[in-house]
């Protein structure tokens, strides 16, 4: 147990300061804050599209006709007659041009991640003490201390001649 000491040190009439101690019963011990503002920076990240200079649309237009004309070409190369000849350029152009059409279809569509700071303030309670009411000799008294005293507290006292005043209480 935590045991604090709260001078109450009056000077006699012969200049001496006579000390003793005793235990004074703490009634309560109520901690006492402050609001402190605590400034600091955060990172933050967020996903952004990318944007490309030239256009896809035409791209991907050229990329649709090239894969049609080749896959038509190769399609009339393999037929054996002037109807398999036909049917094969008709065929490999639908499927060059399909090809070419779903390699490109998910360009441009990229994203990129963007950082930036932000300042940010946040709110702490402080502890910046405990007002202690404490019973001494029949009397009850009140000191702000740094720690909490637990169930009792040491004082001092003094002699105190007959003309000085008297120690406030509650």
């Amino acid at each position: 147990m935590k045991r604090f000491l709260i001078a109450v040190v009056l000077m006699g009439s012969s200049g001496v300061m006579a000390e003793q101690y005793e235990y004074a019963t703490v009634l309560d011990a109520t901690p006492v804050y402050q609001s402190v503002n605590i400034e600091s920076v955060e990172r933050r990240c967020e996903p952004q599209p990318v944007v490309y200079r030239d256009d896809h649309r035409r791209e991907r237009r050229n990329r649709v006709v090239i894969g049609s004309l080749l896959g038509g070409a190769i399609g009339h190369a393999l037929g054996n007659d002037s109807s398999n000849k036909k049917v094969g350029l008709i065929a490999g152009a639908f499927v060059g041009g399909g090809i070419a059409s779903a390699t490109t279809s998910n360009r441009g569509a990229d994203t990129s991640t963007h950082c930036y700071e932000v300042p940010v303030t946040r709110t702490e309670q402080k502890l910046m003490g405990y007002d202690v009411r404490y019973r001494y000799n029949n009397e009850t008294f009140t000191a702000r201390m740094d720690s909490d005293p637990g169930d009792s507290i040491m004082v001092v006292l003094s002699p105190v001649p007959r003309n000085m005043p008297a120690i406030s209480s509650e």
